[in-house]
């Protein structure tokens, strides 16, 4: 088992601080259409960038696993938050993969490690939400 703990604490105003040993400090706040402060992360992207963050480095794992040539990673991800009748909710996160590979038979590869990635990446499947995830690859000749 692995735990990942984190200390989040708050001394006024709209934000808060997180806090883990040996880590740079984060200050969140609620997103600024919610009355947060304007230029902070807030918990709906700090969550779209823990799910394109857990994608890549599990693309980065099966990459290393499978031998392929990648040259180059982007990933754009989404999370869409809804007024559902529950309430405010995440109901979907979308990613855009967008990779450049050695050559043509990295492609295959590729899209191989992607589906790797969305099966075995941990943060997606803790998600009661859709994870959607498109991939563009090209080759660098």
């Amino acid at each position: 088992m692995w735990k990942y703990d984190v200390d989040i604490s708050w001394s006024g105003g709209r934000s808060g601080r997180i806090e883990r040993d040996e880590f740079p400090p984060l200050t969140v706040s609620s997103p600024e259409a919610f009355g947060g402060e304007k230029g902070e992360w807030d918990p709906e992207s700090l969550l779209a960038a823990s799910v394109g963050s857990c994608i890549l480095t599990t693309v980065l794992f099966f990459v290393g696993r499978l031998e392929a040539d990648v040259r180059s990673i982007r990933i754009g991800t989404t999370a869409r938050m809804e007024k559902t009748a529950a309430g405010l909710a995440i109901t979907g996160v979308e990613m855009k993969v967008t990779a450049v590979v050695g050559q043509q038979a990295d492609v295959g590869k590729m899209k191989k490690i992607l589906r790797l990635a969305e099966d075995n990446c941990p943060i997606s499947r803790a998600l009661n939400c859709p994870v959607d995830i498109g991939l563009e690859v090209s080759t660098a000749d």
